[in-house]
């Protein structure tokens, strides 16, 4: 009887963890990773942690339609999602040193300073860290074949 109960606990288990992989990201790292299947818990776990912070900074209490031109930047030059939140991230960060060094009155790409509120940054950060500890407790890394191939925005152009 412990045996069937503990075998029906390890069956719920891994439905609800499969259920809160989003079907898109199940999806892409079939697709990129073909040929190094091994790679796949974290493609599916950095993936779903990229897809919810992706779907989060584009309400209007993050960056809301602010961050559209950039994403869709980052978009155009990744081809996978923990890709193009690690361009949107770094373009964040990036954003919001650079209103901390000189305001944003001054700064002139329209596309940073719609995303370089400091405060908002933080916010992110601490949603960033409670899916990691969601979705990563395990020492499983960003696959490197998808690490190896993320490009940073540059700005929108002029």
């Amino acid at each position: 009887m412990r045996f069937i109960l503990c075998a029906l606990m390890a069956l719920g288990f891994g439905t609800a963890v499969q259920a809160e992989i989003p079907e898109e990201i199940i999806e892409e790292c079939n697709e990129l990773l073909k040929e190094t299947y091994d790679e796949m818990p974290g493609c599916l776990i950095y993936g779903a942690i990229a897809f919810h912070l992706l779907e989060t900074i584009q309400r209007d209490d993050f960056y809301g339609s602010s961050v559209k031109s950039v994403l869709d930047g980052c978009r155009n030059i990744n081809n996978s999602t923990p890709g193009v939140w690690t361009c949107v991230n770094e373009a964040a960060k990036s954003a919001a040193r650079t209103r901390k060094l000189i305001g944003v009155e001054n700064m002139k790409d329209i596309c940073y300073r719609g995303i370089s509120d400091p405060e908002t940054l933080v916010k992110i950060e601490g949603i960033h860290e409670n899916l990691n500890n969601k979705y990563a407790e395990s020492s499983h890394m960003f696959p490197l074949s998808i690490r190896n191939s993320v490009y940073g925005f540059r700005g929108c152009p002029d």
